[in-house]
């Protein structure tokens, strides 16, 4: 994998440092040809000490961080250039992308097509400065070094591709059994670190070690006020609270979901592990409120869980259930954070230019400001028209409301034998649409009205969306 590494980081930066660590076929010639500065370090089971000893051999004002298995996407050479240029920040966060395959080509991975879960974020473009340093022998970081510098971060849109997770590429047994022998050896090292404890209580439930990971996840627990605020806790919070909640525990669930979110906010995992408890203390009640799509609040989440029904209700309902069970809105912790913040809502950001490091900004109100950062959440329009697929004549002949489809029976459009499903579906036949949850509603749905026709029976009534 090293040849594709190297290649890909070809002009993007101005040395290359490879750190060998014992390996025995032709790695270093290898980085040498592609004119590496090759060092020498035993192998000491410290995943750390060989970061570290590349950055004491760099002379850059910039380290790009990349193991062999990993490489630079197309294009990321210049978003790499333009961040360091800019400046601004101490630690770059680069999105990381674990392919699923060998041999798949970097759009697809890049789509997610080709690619193993969500990318995520970590620390690889640093700022080389005298007391930087990566610590941990294993799932080592550079955390500490950034709080230090007062947590200087910045994204950067420099997509880095991951091939050492296609599944079946390493011996998954042998991986975890040396993960699990340095995990514990680094929380013997640093007892009084949360971070070990994590990942081992989290390595530990994967192997389905569940009583091992729920002590190592208490001794982790016990840590909690005596971690600096820059020291994440969530895996180790989701482990404790899983380990809780399969033993029926809700209690200690709740307190794991509501010392953490005093932290820092609530990840996708804990948060559900939270309602979970909080519905499991319903008891038999639980049914009564809650439905398996698990769409809405209470009470209205019985009509979203039945598209049909929704289907039939008058417009003006169907827009206000709709615009209940899928609002906006903040978590509990996020209130008094932001008291005594100015929110100004209802504006538009017509222009946006560099200002030294940070941006001046012109409003659609005529007002300018100049802030330190500007924040792109795009949100999700369903237009039927920017479907390339459909033919300008076919397109013409659907019914549509503000770009989405008027749907009948069968999730039929107003063209025979033109079915739509998925989110732009939702205008006709209610929020579940939009959920994976409200899949095998779309499926049964669609394949009775085809199976009827296609049998010579009569398809069901067609009861047809309103505008």
């Amino acid at each position: 994998m090293l040849p594709g590494c190297l290649t890909s980081v070809a002009g993007a930066v101005d040395q290359i440092v490879l750190v060998d660590t014992g390996s025995t076929d032709r790695t270093r010639d290898l980085a040498r040809e592609a004119g590496a500065l090759v060092a020498s370090l035993p192998w000491t089971d410290d995943f750390a000490a060989p970061r570290n000893e590349a950055l004491r051999h760099a002379t850059g004002e910039w380290v790009l961080q990349l193991d062999c298995d990993e490489r630079l996407a197309p294009g990321a050479a210049r978003a790499l250039r333009r961040a360091a240029d800019q400046g601004g920040f101490d630690a770059g966060l680069l999105p990381l992308h674990h392919a699923s395959r060998l041999d798949a080509a970097p759009g697809e991975v890049l789509s997610g097509r080709s690619r193993l879960g969500a990318p995520i974020h970590l620390p690889r473009l640093l700022r080389r400065t005298p007391d930087l340093a990566w610590r941990g022998r294993i799932h080592e970081c550079v955390s500490d070094w950034a709080a230090r510098r007062g947590n200087r971060l910045r994204g950067v849109p420099a997509d880095l591709l991951h091939l050492g997770n296609v599944p079946g590429l390493r011996d998954g047994r042998a991986k975890r059994d040396r993960n699990l022998a340095l995990l514990r050896r680094r929380c013997a090292e640093e007892p009084d670190d949360v971070t070990a404890f994590g990942y081992l209580a989290a390595e530990l439930l994967a192997g389905g070690e569940r009583e091992e990971a729920a002590r190592v996840a208490e001794a982790g627990w016990a840590l909690l006020r005596s971690q600096p605020a820059h020291r994440g806790v969530q895996r180790l919070a989701t482990a404790r609270a899983l380990c809780a909640w399969v033993a029926g525990d809700d209690r200690r669930t709740l307190e794991t979901a509501e010392g953490t979110e005093r932290r820092e906010a609530l990840g996708a995992d804990l948060r559900w592990l939270r309602g979970a408890a909080l519905r499991r203390r319903l008891g038999p009640f639980q049914r009564l409120l809650y439905t398996k799509t698990d769409v809405g609040p209470p009470g209205l989440n019985w009509i979203i869980a039945v598209p049909e029904l929704f289907l039939r209700l008058p417009r003006e309902l169907q827009d206000r259930i709709a615009r209940r069970a899928t609002r906006p809105a903040g978590a509990g912790w996020l209130v008094p954070r932001l008291a005594g913040v100015p929110i100004h809502t209802g504006r538009s950001v017509l222009a946006a230019r560099p200002q030294g490091e940070r941006l001046r900004l012109r409003l659609d109100d005529g007002d300018a400001r100049t802030v330190d950062h500007l924040l792109l959440c795009t949100g999700y329009r369903v237009d039927l028209a920017r479907y390339a697929f459909l033919a300008p004549p076919l397109l013409a002949e659907v019914r549509r409301v503000d770009g989405a489809p008027l749907l009948r029976a069968g999730y039929e459009t107003s063209v025979a034998g033109l079915h739509v499903l998925g989110a732009p579906a939702a205008y006709s036949f209610g929020p579940v649409m939009r959920f994976v949850s409200g899949t095998g509603y779309g499926a049964r749905g669609l394949t009775r009205v085809v199976m009827a026709r296609r049998g010579g029976r009569a398809a069901p009534r067609p009861v047809a969306a309103r505008a």
